[in-house]
């Protein structure tokens, strides 16, 4: 939030949705500089309506004046299916994704830069977690829902049909450049990192070894290092979230094996495997532009090896728009000695696009890139 402030510019307007006190609205006006943000409690607007002569008001009438501008938007409470916390105040994802349709309220759902979505589960996708959902069931009854309202979260946060969480707030606020939220993935990540810490028996440090980080991180799956790796929900370090991209490296280099042997059939499986690993990545993870270069390049590889062999080349008509743009991009570049070379890191769209064998297709990169990943992505997602 911090780096959207400018000194030449206007104070940034923070519009902020507190579910369960007053408390979790005053930690903005604590730490953020008041010569930069005004920040603007919208919580009294999430009383429920009252009817009028001329018929109920909306909860959207109570919340979106024609002049409503934001900036930035936070909702600080608990989730299932519905915001809501010990202030009584509640609001459903149906009634949000409602106002976020009519025109006047665009300034709170479609024009901010950032959205904060502080509750647990509110970017959760449908798979399954370590948490059955007969469980989830009884954390909401304990939480005060209904039965029948408790088993309906249940069928959205796990059942075949309709959407996700994740994907309901990304259709609330599409056009957000930033929607950062939780999901359990991310927040069992952050317990096992908080775990190993107090394990350690100190805060890590640039004395910290490698094999000290490897206990801290506690053999997390490729899942998990990746919600680290990307941020998700904001919560990771800079030091952790580097730590777990090199730990993702690690993992595709040692399902591809020596991919270097001098043997064309030897170093074309090597890619081949490297190919299946990335294919086996989460729904979050493919999304994101670090997945796109990593498969375009082993597909890439692969295809040079196969020719090489006489053997078919590996399409790239069935794969995300992003992946087939990059392989098409270094294709090209192979028939170019000015342009058939890489350097630096890869792992984001201004990084590839400055890339010899980019040039020429970074209009086509862009428009690769929005069509994988849609607006309303996490921050982690974005270049």
């Amino acid at each position: 939030m911090l780096a959207l402030a400018s000194p030449a510019a206007a104070r940034l307007r923070v519009c902020t949705f507190a579910f369960n006190g007053p408390e979790e609205v005053d930690v903005f006006r604590t730490r953020l500089p008041p010569e930069d943000f005004e920040i603007v409690d919208l919580s009294p607007a999430l009383a429920t309506p009252v009817p009028t002569p001329g018929g109920t008001v909306s909860w959207a009438d109570n919340l979106c004046p024609t002049d409503l501008r934001c900036d930035v938007v936070v909702y600080s409470a608990e989730f299932g299916g519905r915001f809501f916390g010990r202030s009584g105040r509640s609001v459903s994802l149906q009634e949000l994704e409602e106002a976020s349709c009519q025109p006047r309220c665009a300034g709170l759902f479609h024009t901010p830069q950032e959205v904060f979505l502080l509750a647990c589960n509110t970017l959760a996708t449908k798979d399954q977690d370590t948490r059955t959902p007969a469980q989830y069931r009884e954390v909401l009854l304990d939480h005060g829902f209904e039965q029948a309202d408790a088993e309906r979260a249940v069928a959205i946060r796990y059942g075949p049909l309709g959407q996700s969480f994740r994907e309901a707030e990304r259709r609330i606020f599409a056009g957000v450049p930033r929607l950062y939220g939780f999901s359990t993935v991310a927040q069992n990540a952050r317990t096992t990192l908080n775990a190993g810490i107090q394990k350690l028996g100190k805060t890590p440090d640039i004395y910290t070894n490698q094999a000290q980080w490897t206990q801290i991180f506690g053999g997390m799956d490729r899942r998990s290092l990746y919600a680290v790796s990307s941020n998700e929900g904001g919560q990771f370090s800079t030091t952790e979230q580097q730590l777990a991209s090199g730990m993702m490296d690690a993992q595709l280099s040692k399902s591809m094996g020596n991919a270097s042997t001098g043997s064309s059939t030897e170093d074309e499986a090597a890619f081949e495997r490297g190919i299946a690993f990335l294919q086996n990545a989460s729904p979050e993870e493919k999304q994101s532009v670090a997945w796109a270069m990593n498969m375009a390049s082993a597909k890439t590889s692969y295809n040079n090896f196969a020719a090489d062999l006489g053997q078919p080349a590996q399409d790239a008509t069935y794969t995300s728009p992003l992946v087939k743009v990059l392989m098409a991009a270094m294709k090209a570049a192979q028939y170019d000695p000015s342009k058939d070379r890489s350097f630096g890191q890869q792992n984001t769209l201004a990084e590839i696009k400055n890339q010899p064998w980019a040039q020429g297709f970074e209009s086509q990169i862009d428009q690769a890139y929005a069509a994988t990943a849609p607006p309303g992505n996490l921050l982690n997602m974005q270049a």
